[in-house]
């Protein structure tokens, strides 16, 4: 299947206090109910780390 880059995103650019300024965020982003997603997470440097992710589905 082809593969498509859907979104993108670096420094999150929201005024919310519950994140971290270098912080990335993607918000309300709406995903087809049939999507194969793959999450790529990367850091600018190539350094490994550990990480949050948190999905929520609205229906």
């Amino acid at each position: 299947a082809d593969a498509s880059l859907l979104a993108r995103i670096d420094d999150h650019a929201a005024f919310d206090l519950t994140l971290n300024v270098l912080d990335a965020q993607i918000a309300a982003y709406p995903v087809p109910a049939d999507c194969r997603c793959i999450v790529q997470v990367r850091d600018f440097a190539g350094a490994a780390g550990t990480l949050d992710l948190r999905i929520e589905i609205e229906s």
